[in-house]
């Protein structure tokens, strides 16, 4: 194995890795939000009894770490009390299974990304920037954050066949997530997302399978696709959704058009 099929393969891992977390069963769930959450573990026990034990130390996190070897069973009772606290449910750090639902693994379909950069995602064939493999947490208020990792990281997109009904603002029918796109295949994790109320694919923007298709969005509100050899439209439709379908049914004729990044 090369060094970079073995680099792919590790990063691959991190989708895997991240699938295992959102598939954990509730009572999984409760004990890593307690262990992960140890902050409100005083007011906890001030309503339960409990082995005063545990008081003697001081430490949040040493507490919630005694549950875990002495009582499971309270502990799993404190990772419910803290799903039920408002400012949890407001919290940056919030666990991203009470953020999303999954709902399945995406293999190698087509993926729209939208974007402000779109284009230099296109010319890069790369996404630069991400929410880093260990921030789940953040993962799911990704869009609230600006400091996001510059060496890439998991993405969202949206499974072409969702995006007509969910890519816009109810308010002013414009894309809400950029006025630019990116068309590409690849892997992923679908999930049903509440604060959003949208189905979304989680992917991992350093392993996105090439070309990496960019799709204009222009003066005249109408989306545009170029040639990367030539730089001359290709396709220009008024719905994204005619784009996708073009891209669908001529992506192999027009691929040495396509590859390669924008012009």
């Amino acid at each position: 194995m090369s060094f970079q099929e073995y680099l792919k393969e590790v990063l691959s891992n991190q989708l895997k890795y991240l699938e295992q977390y959102l598939k954990m069963d509730e009572r999984s769930q409760d004990i890593n939000r307690a262990l992960s959450h140890s902050y409100w573990i005083d007011e906890f026990l001030s309503e339960e009894e409990h082995d005063e034990s545990i008081d003697e130390f001081e430490n949040d996190s040493e507490k919630v770490e005694w549950l875990e070897s002495h009582n499971p069973e309270l502990l799993v009772k404190y990772g419910q009390y803290v799903k039920g606290i408002p400012s949890y449910n407001n919290d940056s750090e919030m666990e991203l299974y009470d953020i999303v639902t999954y709902q399945g693994f995406v293999r190698q379909k087509w993926l729209i990304h939208f974007s402000d950069d779109a284009y230099s995602i296109a010319k890069d064939q790369n996404f630069k920037k991400g929410t880093p493999y260990e921030d789940y947490q953040r993962l799911g208020l990704s869009t609230h954050f600006r400091d996001i990792s510059k060496t890439g990281g998991f993405n969202f997109a949206y499974e072409v066949k969702d995006v007509e009904k969910y890519y816009k603002e109810r308010r002013n029918s414009r894309p809400k997530y950029g006025k630019e796109a990116v068309i590409f295949k690849g892997d992923g994790i679908k999930v049903w997302h509440y604060g959003d109320q949208e189905p979304q694919v989680i992917f991992d923007g350093k392993v996105t399978t090439k070309p990496i298709i960019y799709v204009e969005y222009n003066e005249d509100d109408k989306w545009r696709i170029n040639s990367t050899k030539t730089g001359e439209k290709i396709i220009e439709k008024e719905k994204i959704k005619d784009i996708i379908n073009w891209v669908e049914q001529n992506y192999s004729q027009y691929q040495k058009h396509l590859e390669g990044g924008e012009k």
